[in-house]
């Protein structure tokens, strides 16, 4: 005879009166039904893959169990992989119901996500995460302000020429060139009046 803590066939097919949320025998039961549901499942019948759906869609609400991806997966016989491969046409090809049952089932997760966080059943911190995971969700982050990135020319070129006129070699309009570098530029020296030169203007006349 099963012990009162013990979980038996008969325990399984009446899971609502184990559903009390955060225990563990809450959790070990809803996926023994999980995996009941799933011997219905035949992959070679679409429709069949919606009613498995639809059962887990409906214990879940009896026994206010959370809907996951995973455990929706299970309870159709499918895994992850095999939705993406119909999804993408890779496989089952020929016949749509694969693709529009796969898309179905992932919306049908997503759609139970948004509401749950609105409602504030989910953890928004959780739900995000799994939208990023399960939905193709990304952060929408708004473009980078590039405006004052230091790289942008801040003055006229005007105020730049007459700031650099000596240097640039610009005209003046009497045919006097400035000279580009101060190398080029002829020496002249000027003496002042205390300055003392190390040779007389005799010298430099010789």
């Amino acid at each position: 005879m099963a012990q009162k803590n013990e979980l038996t066939e008969k325990d399984v097919d009446l899971a609502p009166s184990l559903m009390l949320r955060g225990t563990n025998a809450a959790v070990v039961a809803s996926v023994l039904a999980v995996r009941e549901i799933a011997k219905q499942a035949n992959i070679n019948d679409p429709q069949s893959l919606m009613k498995c759906l639809q059962q887990y869609l409906y214990f879940c609400m009896e026994n206010n169990v959370r809907i996951t991806n995973m455990a929706a997966y299970a309870a159709c016989g499918v895994s992850s992989m095999d939705l993406t491969n119909w999804e993408s046409g890779r496989t089952r090809k020929n016949d749509p119901r694969y693709k529009e049952f796969a898309q179905f089932l992932r919306s049908v997760c997503a759609q139970y996500r948004e509401q749950a966080m609105s409602e504030n059943i989910l953890n928004p911190v959780i739900g995000i995460w799994w939208q990023k995971q399960y939905d193709g969700m990304r952060d929408n982050l708004p473009p980078a302000d590039i405006s004052d990135n230091g790289l942008e020319l801040k003055q006229d070129p005007d105020e730049i020429a007459a700031k650099y006129r000596d240097v640039i070699g610009v005209d003046d309009g009497d045919g006097a060139k400035a000279h580009s570098s101060p190398l080029e530029a002829p020496y002249t020296h000027s003496k002042s009046e205390d300055e003392e030169l190390p040779f007389s203007d005799a010298e430099l006349q010789e």
